[in-house]
């Protein structure tokens, strides 16, 4: 979508939408916008699918890799309430039959192109790979990578690729990062980074692709939607933190929410004139720091405990005082009472 069309970005939105069209930003690097700016679009406008990746007219040029971290960010935004946000591959020709056509395109999966409706359901679905065409599309061949099959929760992995041809690396990313690499991609790969969704890249022609994250440039690549991490791949327990007595703790009291396998450090700090005494529930001790994994439900309770001193009284001469030996605590009101 142009800065310099007609019409303004709700305008055009409006009428995709109103005549049933399916709709992505174009070339976002050329605009000087912020994710809230997209985020906004993105919830009002359903038949926006995602905004473009790479766009070349030359074969060399992708644009700049923040195009890629803004996908990250409505990603990180999205994952958790499942809103889908599709990446997309686009060369810049504007006439038919120029040969950088191939520079890149999407690759859309359908069962069967003929069927009416067919390649708008894939589209819909996320059912489409992206493609950077890039170091040989000069010579008409296309990317010689394949995936063959992605099978999910197998036994070994969370997902699993079976692909063919070859490639240099292929990397798992999340939030602009790669978090693993190879062909599995593991509930320990999602667990250490916290993921709430992943995507892959298979690189054929950068043996340096595993070190760049979203830097890439003038290479053959392709690339999947990304996969959100549900609740049921990544198991969410809760941290319940209660407290007895005069004192804080951090995470604050009440109930938290953990992914699998999180490890949730926890600090008792007392208020003055009182003292961290012991945690129980699910951890015992009297560490005013501790660290819990969570593989459960868990609860645990910080007691803290006043200062509390003590008053001697000795007694000169005849006479008697009642309460002679008692504890006190900080500011307590005591009387003293004397008997002759």
């Amino acid at each position: 979508m142009k800065r310099w069309s007609r019409v303004s970005e709700d305008e055009a939105l409006e009428h995709i939408e109103d005549n049933h069209g399916l709709s992505q930003f174009y070339h976002p690097a050329r605009y000087d916008e912020s994710t809230e700016w997209y985020i906004d679009f993105f919830d009002r406008y359903e038949s926006l699918l995602g905004h473009a990746l790479f766009s070349s007219d030359d074969g060399t040029s992708f644009r700049e890799e923040d195009v890629r971290d803004l996908w990250d960010e409505l990603l990180m935004h999205y994952a958790p309430h499942g809103r889908d946000i599709w990446g997309w591959a686009n060369s810049d020709v504007h006439d038919a039959g120029e040969e950088e056509v191939n520079g890149a395109f999407q690759l859309v999966l359908a069962e069967d192109h003929s069927v009416q409706g067919a390649i708008r359901e894939s589209m819909i679905q996320g059912k489409m790979f992206w493609v950077a065409n890039m170091n040989t599309h000069d010579t008409n061949e296309m990317i010689g990578v394949e995936v063959l099959e992605i099978r999910t929760e197998t036994e070994d992995a969370l997902i699993e690729l079976d692909v063919s041809g070859d490639y240099e690396v292929i990397s798992w990313i999340y939030d602009g990062e790669i978090i693993a690499t190879g062909t599995e991609f593991t509930e320990e790969d999602a667990m250490d980074a916290n993921a709430t969704y992943v995507r892959f890249e298979i690189h054929e022609t950068n043996a340096d692709a595993a070190g760049q994250g979203n830097e890439i440039e003038g290479e053959n690549a392709l690339g999947s939607q990304a996969f959100y991490l549900s609740k049921e791949e990544l198991q969410e327990y809760d941290l319940t933190i209660n407290v007895q007595g005069e004192g804080t703790t951090d995470p604050h009291e009440g109930t938290h929410i953990y992914t699998q396998g999180e490890e949730v450090t926890i600090n008792a700090d007392p208020d003055e004139h009182w003292y961290f005494e012991e945690w129980t529930g699910d951890h015992e001790g009297n560490e005013d720091e501790i660290t819990i994994t969570m593989d459960e439900d868990k609860e645990v309770t910080a007691h803290f405990q006043e200062h509390t001193y003590s008053l001697d009284v000795t007694v000169e001469g005849e006479g008697t005082v009642d309460r002679a030996c008692q504890v006190f605590s900080d500011f307590s009101l005591f009387v003293l009472i004397f008997q002759y």
